[in-house]
């Protein structure tokens, strides 16, 4: 059977209004920062929650950046570990786009997803900051990204995976990960170009990543399932496109997708919008223009969302120009 098409409906009854933001800059200056780390957090790309902090992971830094929740204030920077170094050809960064938290026997980690959409940006980082069990490593992780390529009904267009969502014992009883894609590249296939969904267990994968870790050219040894395709409907002639995902406690999805004029998955355009939607757990979908704070249509591309409760969540804002730091926003919702 071809997978379902979910069209997203606008929400009279949903808002996401912006109430206050602070630009992401990293603790102690620069003064005795490693040369390679950039003086703010560059290009923030996803948010995960995880106990009191908030991880933000970058998409043109080898850094993750790590904030106290609670506290407030600047940000710490962890330098992430590639085997090969995690570079493009051309000296670029590692590109991580999506990103969310877990938890195991050991405790919290948090993974974070490569967008796929080159051969250098198929790698998935594993952290943990606990005491005395500190992992910072980007595996290299080729057949995952080569079996989400040959799922022609998920890979609409150049494959870019930009968010990610915990499935909370939703498969068999067992934690699951919900992959999203963005279809702002190139159209492949049919033509059409439609955002898309995509499961797999937690466990499995985790278990591949072991694997890979030995030896980079492991079989994935598990399925993907439940493609969804989605058509986010659009604003002044451009498409929403999915650019992060979140779980809330009662397993529903919120989503962020921006309205970017580009046809190049991997060069930003203007940003007509972002919207965010909620997804119910069979499907169906519905949406709200993200607001700033004088109620106006916010036109600042939204990259990353950690969802509090249904009635909070923060965003994170990639800024135009890259020598300026990401803005965290803190985001009022109704109606979720």
């Amino acid at each position: 059977m071809p997978a379902p098409v979910f069209t997203a409906k606008r929400d009279p009854k949903l808002r996401a209004r912006i109430l206050s933001e602070r630009t992401l800059s990293y603790e102690g200056g620069s003064e005795l920062a490693p040369a390679d780390r950039p003086h703010h957090v560059r290009a923030g790309s996803g948010l995960a929650w995880s106990g009191e902090k908030i991880f933000v992971i970058q998409d043109d830094a080898d850094y993750i950046a790590v904030i106290d929740g609670a506290a407030g204030g600047g940000a710490a920077g962890f330098r992430l570990r590639s085997p090969s170094g995690g570079k493009d050809k051309a000296g670029g960064h590692l590109q991580l786009e999506a990103v969310l938290s877990a938890r195991d026997w050991r405790g919290d980690f948090i993974l974070a997803f490569g967008s796929g959409s080159s051969a250098s940006r198929r790698g998935i980082a594993r952290v943990r900051l606990g005491g005395g069990d500190t992992e910072l490593g980007v595996v290299e992780t080729p057949k995952f990204y080569q079996g989400l390529e040959e799922i022609a009904e998920f890979a609409t267009t150049t494959l870019n995976i930009e968010g990610v969502a915990l499935l909370p014992k939703a498969m068999d009883g067992r934690d699951g990960v919900r992959l999203f894609h963005r279809a702002n590249g190139k159209a492949r296939g049919d033509g059409q170009r439609l955002n898309a969904t995509v499961d797999i267990r937690l466990d499995a994968l985790l278990g591949y990543l072991d694997r890979c870790k030995r030896d980079p050219a492991s079989t994935l040894g598990t399925d993907f399932s439940n493609v969804r395709r989605y058509d986010l409907d659009e604003i002044g002639g451009v498409p929403f496109t999915f650019t992060d995902a979140a779980t809330l406690e009662d397993g529903r999805i919120v989503y962020i997708a921006c309205a970017e004029r580009s046809e190049d998955a991997d060069v930003d355009g203007e940003c007509l919008g972002t919207c965010l939607g909620v997804i119910d757990p069979d499907g169906s979908a519905r949406y709200s223009v993200v607001v700033e704070r004088d109620g106006s249509p916010s036109l600042r591309k939204a990259e990353g969302i950690a969802v509090t409760s249904d009635k909070s969540a923060f965003i994170v804002i990639d800024p135009e120009d890259a020598e300026k730091p990401s803005t965290l926003c803190t985001v009022e919702l109704s109606g979720v």
